[in-house]
């Protein structure tokens, strides 16, 4: 007998006319569902199995029916928390006893929209099935030890293979290598022919390290628990690099750093394209690296992992994935800077300096005169010689610029201010020398920092029209010198809920539209930044359809806001804490809370926020901000925030999984 939770095929829901120039009555209903799987294909299925997917639509959902094998199993009305995961989805439990172990079951699920009446509010979806594997009990588990082991042993507890590449050749699929302290190679380059996961999990009270891999892994259905990925000394710029076919790659609460506090840092921990398939990153930390993650073209899940302290990319994500419950702070490249060998005074007498720096797209020459700050050139003091680049800096200022200060008794060191693009600077003139600079010509050039960096990125596939069906959820990305989402590439059915994206200092755009959209989501989100937050390329709007931009509370620079007579939208129930000048509409259901553009702004929407200083973070920060150390922005008691959305979704939960109720504050969090 197979479990069944039925739901009438028809509900009757009441959608009321909102105020404003467009009728939203009807909005929606061509819009596809979105939705996305939550369990990894092939994932093992064992005792109380369950599977379950993340699904939104802007007007409602009634649920996930599930079959199994073919065969209708399950109607899920609700969303639940998932034990497995400790996030709300539409849970299928799903009884293994009737299957053999080792046995491969196919589980199918489509979900579906609100109705009024017999009229679908929206247009179901079917995703595609995945495979999963009953547990087998005769999987085995073997042992693997880099300093006592032998690749001559069976590889048990007492006699333990030396390298992986013995282990992995030996296992079957489904079979666990337990792996204790020490540094491992992992060669993942010939294929094993695994159907069924492989787990390498460091074993209990053991931290191994890998510290290299080959170039590119051929091998798949790969899962790493536990393993600590240390590049510190690598110089292969890529960690994980994969396009096999095989795809398959899991990686659960492991640790990927490099070296700290380096401005030329470049590592990648995970880059999987081409063929590749199916990665699954969760509960993992990410530190003193470039890029965490540039996913495969389909299917990865991203979730619950901690990125902090790196210098760009979190998440490149593409089409089919699940990015939930992440928490992304401290984006910022290490500034770029040259110390002299030499400490002042110095002879500057008939000697010439010219720093030439490039911060964004051309090279600036900037001329320091010595002689109106120094008494006397043959014996320039350190703060003299300071104090004169500063004036040239300032003169020829870009945008973020260069500063000169004493260090080390009486060096100079010039520091490039800006981090999130790449710098490059050099010296010219015979000064450089008495000042110890070794960077002297461009073929000498200092070159890194940052560059440009985002929370979530996408661009387009050779090949493929649109990136779609993706939902990003419940991130938590605060305190970062990075734009918070960038879809760069023709976009459908993509849902972004939930998230806090505050981007602090070098005040760039937060959320930025260029190509088309259809059936976009943005709700529920607190966009924080002190530059734009939520802006549109010129002609985007009119390229736009079904795009939905509610109950989201936006702050503190300025953005597009509503689009209240453009029928492409669903603008409306925003709050818009703006305080710079611009050209932008606000809807009748909306607020703008901030109109005398005072700063810090008065509004007081937050419970736990304080004014950035110099307390917060480092003296070049100037002006105004927000800031708290773990990125909460719940709204305070009495704010305009409370009690104030509109429940017309199924985001019946906030950025912590709390419950909304019937009348929903806006912004990510729930007070």
């Amino acid at each position: 007998m197979k479990p069944t939770c039925l739901w009438p095929i028809l509900f009757l829901v009441s959608l009321a006319k909102l105020q404003g120039a467009v009728d939203y009555a009807t909005f929606g209903r061509d819009a596809s569902v979105i939705a996305v799987w939550a369990t990894p294909d092939h994932a093992v299925l064992k005792d109380k199995a369950r599977v379950g997917v993340v699904a939104y639509h802007q007007n409602g959902l009634t649920g996930v029916r599930f079959t199994v094998n073919g065969e209708e199993y399950q109607r899920v009305r609700e969303q639940t928390i998932n034990p497995d995961t400790g996030e709300i989805e539409y849970v299928c439990e799903i009884d293994i006893s009737q299957y053999a172990p080792g046995a491969v079951i196919t589980v199918g699920a489509s979900v579906h929209p609100l109705y009024e009446g017999a009229t679908p509010l929206g247009v179901p979806v079917e995703l595609e099935p995945r495979e999963f594997i009953v547990h087998d009990p005769t999987w085995k588990t073997y042992y693997l030890d880099a300093n006592l082991g032998d690749d001559a042993n069976p590889g048990t507890a007492d006699a333990p293979f030396k390298s992986p590449l013995k282990a992995l050749a030996t296992v079957k699929g489904g079979d666990t290598i337990l792996v204790r302290n020490g540094d491992y190679h992992l060669a993942l380059d010939p294929s094993q022919g695994y159907e069924t996961y492989v787990t390498l999990k460091a074993e209990e009270r053991h931290q191994p390290r890998v510290t290299s891999v080959n170039d590119n892994v051929r091998c798949g259905f790969l899962r790493f628990d536990g393993l600590v990925f240390d590049w510190t000394g690598n110089p292969r710029r890529e960690m994980f690099k994969s396009y096999s076919t095989e795809g398959h790659l899991w990686f659960v609460n492991c640790t990927f750093t490099d070296e700290p506090d380096r401005f030329d840092r470049y590592t990648m921990c995970i880059k999987v394209y081409g063929a590749f398939r199916h990665l699954v990153v969760e509960d993992c930390t990410f530190e003193h690296i470039n890029v965490a993650i540039a996913g495969p073209p389909y299917h990865t899940i991203l979730r619950g992992n901690t990125v902090k302290n790196i210098t760009s990319d979190a998440f490149d994500v593409f089409s089919g994935s699940l990015v939930s419950g992440n928490y992304v702070t401290g984006i910022q490249a290490p500034r770029l800077y040259v110390t002299g060998l030499a400490q002042g005074p110095f002879n500057l007498k008939d000697k010439n300096l010219t720093v030439v720096h490039k911060e964004t797209r051309s090279y600036v020459s900037i001329p320091v005169d010595f002689a109106a700050y120094a008494s006397s050139l043959s014996a320039v003091t350190p703060q003299q010689a300071a104090e004169a680049m500063n004036v040239a800096f300032q003169a020829k200022k870009e945008t973020f610029g260069l500063r000169a200060e004493v260090v080390d008794g009486g060096a100079i060191k010039i520091t490039s201010l800006r981090s999130n693009y790449r710098q490059h600077l050099y010296f010219e003139g015979d000064a450089a020398e008495v000042f110890g600079f070794g960077h002297l010509g461009k073929e000498n050039e200092l070159s890194g920092s940052g560059q440009h960096a985002d929370v979530f990125q996408y661009w387009a596939i050779k090949g493929e029209e649109y990136i779609e069906d993706m939902v990003i959820r419940n991130n938590i990305a605060h305190s970062n010198v990075a734009q918070g989402w960038l879809p760069q590439a023709k976009s459908r059915n993509i849902a972004f809920f939930n998230n806090l994206i505050d981007y602090w200092y070098e005040g760039g755009w937060v959320v930025l539209f260029e190509k088309s959209y259809e059936n976009i989501c943005l709700e529920f989100n607190t966009i924080w930044g002190s530059g734009t937050t939520v802006i549109f390329k010129p002609d985007v709007p009119e390229r736009c359809n079904n795009f939905v931009k509610r109950n989201n509370v936006e702050g503190v620079g300025v953005g597009a806001g509503d689009f209240i007579d453009n029928p492409r939208f669903f603008a409306g129930y925003n709050v818009y804490d703006f305080n710079r000048g611009g050209k932008y509409q606000i809807a009748e259901t909306s607020r703008l809370v901030n109109p005398g553009k005072t700063s810090p702004t008065p509004s007081g929407l937050f419970a736990n926020l304080k004014v950035m200083d110099a307390s917060a973070t480092d003296a070049d920060v100037k002006g105004y901000d927000y800031y708290h150390p773990e990125g909460d922005f719940t709204p305070a008691a009495g704010s305009v925030l409370v009690d104030a959305g509109l429940k017309r979704s199924n985001v019946t939960y906030d950025i912590n999984w709390k419950p909304r109720g019937d009348r929903p504050d806006i912004g990510a969090f729930e007070r």
